[in-house]
């Protein structure tokens, strides 16, 4: 889409979706909403280098805006985002979240209204809750607070609509007519 509105201009994928992610979140907070983004960024994050700049969000095109680097770092310092993992471990020295890597990519970021509600966040060893090449990070939330406890139950598996053993099940949900 981006290739076809600007054909002299070579896409920068990485840059183009820092752009849009925060036209999106800037959109999604206007009324309200809440964000809670994890990511992995692939670059530390030091919203100190970021710029504030203003991005308006439209869906049907991608956000461009001459004067935004492109990084995360622009992104948090213009949305307000907080990175919950240095906001409650301030003194602390973190491990690089990337197996091969020697910097903390992984980012759990939250919206400053939350930050009530957020009780603990961390990072966890390698291998400890899947096997992968990035140490899991995680935030506990208090719902009561978050969502002011309006939180629906989450239903038990044999009362979800996708049930991948059933095979008629599979194959109502592959047909291209089926209505679940």
């Amino acid at each position: 889409m981006y290739r076809a509105q600007n054909k002299l201009v070579n896409p920068d994928p990485n840059h183009q979706f820092i752009l849009d992610l925060h036209s999106w979140v800037s959109h999604l907070q206007q009324d309200g909403t809440q964000v809670i983004l994890g990511i992995d960024n692939n670059d530390e994050l030091n919203p100190s280098h970021g710029q504030i700049v203003p991005l308006q969000y439209c869906s049907d095109i991608p956000t461009t805006k001459q004067n935004h680097n492109g990084s995360l770092d622009t992104l948090v310092r213009s949305t307000g985002l907080i990175d919950i993992l240095h906001h409650h471990h301030k003194s602390s020295t973190y491990p690089p979240t990337y197996m091969r890597g020697r910097k903390m990519i992984d980012l759990i970021l939250v919206s400053a209204s939350l930050l009530p509600a957020v009780t603990r966040s961390g990072i966890l060893p390698y291998h400890s809750v899947f096997q992968g090449d990035h140490h899991p990070c995680y935030v506990d939330i208090d719902v009561s607070l978050a969502f002011d406890g309006k939180t629906s139950s989450i239903s038990p598996p044999c009362q979800r609509t996708l049930q991948l053993h059933d095979p008629r099940i599979v194959a109502k949900y592959l047909s291209p007519t089926s209505t679940i």
